[in-house]
This record gives structure tokens, sequence and C-alpha cells, in this order.
């Protein structure tokens, strides 16, 4: 049996150490979740019931490696940035539907015309490769990438 050390946080400076016994990696990973899920990670701060941001900080293997790093255990994450990353964060999804809309219709209008002109061919190339970069960025915002 391998002794992993896995690093817990809520609400920053809240942290907690323990030793999790594990046969591999990925059960020291799913062990350190279970232990977050029976509350039996002691880095809550009882004064405090509205704690957000619980993950793993890191879990590091017993030759030092760390094998996880930053795995959310709630709904929250951590965001740089001030009020303009906010106000981004906060529009994402909208921005995210507006592109694929954009996209749609982008490519309505290429079907319109393909085949009946030419006089737009380098405009066409042009919105047909800024639709495929569009298209991968929303991929990843999906999270297909």
């Amino acid at each position: 049996m391998k002794t992993y050390k896995a690093l817990f946080a809520t609400d920053v400076p809240h942290y907690g150490f323990h030793d999790i016994e594990a046969e591999d990696d990925q059960a020291a990973i799913a062990t350190a979740e279970a232990l977050h899920k029976a509350n039996g990670v002691e880095c809550y701060d009882p004064s405090w019931e509205y704690a957000a941001c619980a993950r793993i900080v890191h879990i590091e293997a017993p030759d030092g490696t760390i094998i996880v790093k930053d795995r959310a255990l709630d709904g929250f994450f951590l965001r740089s940035g001030g009020e303009a990353a906010r106000i981004l964060c906060d529009c994402a999804e909208a921005l995210l539907r507006d592109l694929e809309t954009l996209m749609d219709r982008a490519a309505d209008l290429h079907a319109a015309i393909d085949g009946v002109t030419d006089q737009f061919e380098d405009e066409m190339t042009a919105l047909w490769t800024a639709m495929a970069v569009a298209g991968n960025t929303v991929k990843a915002a999906r999270g297909q990438a």
C-alpha cells in the first residue's frame, strides 16, 4: 500500500493535510474526493458557514510527483482579473450562444452564394477560416476539445 499526501483548501487560508493510503494514483484521487464528500477534511472554519472554492490543492505521490492539482470539489472557482474578469465570466454563456448564432448565419450566407458568384471568394475564404477558429473556441468552451 502506498501513502499519498493530499492538501485541501476551502476559502484560503484554511488548509489541511491528510495522508491517504491507496493502491495507485487514481485510487488516491478517488479517496481524496470521497473524504471531502464525507466532510472528513479538517480545513473548514466553523465560524464561516458559507465557505466556497473547496478543492484539492494537490496530491503528492510517494516519489514526490504531483499527480493532481487544482481539482474543484464544489461548484466554485477562483478567477483573477478583478471586476473586468468577473463581468466577462458572467457574460460568457451569452457570448458563446451569440458566437454559435453568428457561425450559423455565416454558414447560411456561404450556402446561399456558393456556386452563384465568385465575386466574394476572398471574403468567404476569410470568413470560413474565422468560422473554423470560432468553432474550435466553441468546442473548447463546451468541453469537447
